[in-house]
């Protein structure tokens, strides 16, 4: 999976943030007057009054709705990479489902889809397994579980690339903060040093029924020599609701970004969801990796246990048994836990304890994790 350094990361937290605070709804991008105005500045000119109240209509058009749908595209260019991602949402007050592709010089294209239903995330375990980290053991994990059956993975946010889409209604159908400065800080950017130009608005080109907010503005990101120059368009149609945002970001030719977002509300949606989904929940299956990932560090000083308990054995002529396995254990200076028939070695892996049993009944030795 393609994952972004962390001021790609900055970069893109910004455009969302700032864009989705400024109209307590969502965001968008176009060219405005050179930035000239400090923040306060910016909020008592007429524009960003204006700016506001349409934020507001949209905000209580938002509340009314009960379903929506969504396209996001973002791009990406710096020196050294690029870039893309494409997602479609679909949302009621209850359920949501998304498909996001990604493409880039980094990884694999990718195509996936996720959903939120019931309060929680669900992907298919192998895109799941496909997030930066992957999860060691995924299928002995699913075996010791009981869920050799599982076709999809429970989690409480989505399991994606840095900067995943969040699609859970309660984000999607609520306003955001109607106060950048927090949302930027938290992304990187010093507020105090940021600049803003006047905020204009026309008929939407394709709609003259719809209203586009335009202004630009400058930041400084930590991370970023050059500051951060942005641009911003915010479309609002006759019913008062944001449809259309787009930010383009630049930070001379070190990087660019452009994102566009559509809404459309759509108060008849069914959310395609999978039918009867066999689940696993993201912590019983990462708990039980690292737990194997502990057990498989283990194996090799049980292993050397059970060479060394036969090889004790045979030289006392004997049947190998639970003596030997000690003694084995001690020779080799091996910390261990006594269990029935023998003994038990045990390794931790952040923070999973493993173990594995070396057992030996009527001279047949066995080892298996315990």
């Amino acid at each position: 999976m393609i994952k972004p350094s962390k001021t790609t990361a900055a970069m893109l937290a910004t455009a969302i943030a700032f864009a989705v605070s400024i109209t307590g709804a969502n965001a968008p991008s176009a060219m405005a007057d050179t930035p000239s105005l400090t923040y306060s500045q910016f909020q008592a000119t007429q524009g960003f009054i204006d700016l506001s109240a349409a934020a507001a209509r949209s905000t209580t058009y938002l509340s009314t709705l009960q379903g929506l749908n969504q396209t996001i595209a973002i791009s990406e260019i710096s020196t050294y990479f690029s870039i893309g991602i494409n997602a479609t949402i679909a949302a009621t007050r209850n359920a949501a489902s998304a498909h996001l592709s990604t493409s880039g010089t980094f990884g694999s294209n990718l195509g996936i889809d996720y959903y939120f239903v019931d309060g929680a995330y669900l992907q298919s375990i192998a895109s799941y397994n496909n997030v930066d980290v992957p999860v060691n053991n995924a299928t002995a994990a699913l075996a010791r579980l009981g869920k050799k059956s599982a076709t999809m993975v429970k989690t409480p946010s989505p399991q994606l690339a840095t900067g995943a889409i969040p699609i859970d209604p309660s984000t999607l159908f609520s306003a955001a903060s109607q106060d950048p400065l927090a949302s930027l800080s938290s992304s990187g950017a010093v507020t105090a040093n940021m600049l803003f130009g006047n905020i204009t608005s026309a008929p939407a080109q394709n709609d003259a029924q719809s209203t586009t907010y335009s202004y630009s503005g400058q930041a400084t990101i930590t991370g970023l020599s050059t500051p951060l120059a942005f641009t911003v368009q915010l479309t609002f149609n006759a019913d008062g609701f944001m449809t259309a945002m787009t930010v383009n970001e630049s930070a001379g030719d070190a990087l660019t970004l452009n994102m566009t977002v559509t809404e459309t509300a759509n108060n008849a949606l069914v959310v395609n969801l999978p039918v009867a989904p066999v689940t696993v929940t993201s912590a019983q299956l990462e708990a039980m990796s690292t737990r194997i990932d502990a057990e498989n560090a283990v194996m090799p000083r049980a292993l050397a246990i059970s060479a060394k308990a036969k090889t004790l054995a045979k030289k006392a002529k004997v049947a190998t048994g639970p003596a030997n396995l000690i003694a084995a254990a001690k020779a080799l200076k091996y910390k261990y836990t006594g269990v029935k028939n023998g003994l038990k070695v045990s390794a931790k892996v952040n923070g999973s304890t493993g173990s594995v049993c070396v057992t030996a009944v009527k001279g047949k030795v066995t080892v298996n994790h315990c």
